[in-house]
């Protein structure tokens, strides 16, 4: 099997180690999508500063459901030959 098309769940940040499998496969020729949890998850947290901590400390499992909803609907759209975990944000 060929891998043609990659999903990354994790940070493209500068100084991310995700960065170098992501320039590597383009040079190869693959297409990538870049999903970003920790980004995401912000999209779904209530009371601001506030939600934030506690999403740090105690995490809000509807929170969590919505980003990892995202998650499954990208991956039914863009269909991936393979899929890259790199984050300790829960998924």
């Amino acid at each position: 099997m060929q891998i043609k098309k990659i999903l990354v769940l994790g940070a493209s940040g500068k100084g991310a180690l995700e960065l170098s499998y992501i320039n590597a496969a383009v040079e190869s020729g693959m297409e990538i999508r870049i999903f970003d949890p920790a980004k995401e998850e912000t999209k779904y947290i209530k009371g601001g500063p506030v939600g934030k901590k506690v999403q740090a400390f105690l995490p809000v499992e509807q929170w969590i459901r919505k980003m990892n909803r995202e998650i499954v609907l990208l991956v039914k759209k863009f269909k991936p030959d393979l899929i890259l975990l790199f984050t300790n944000t829960r998924v």
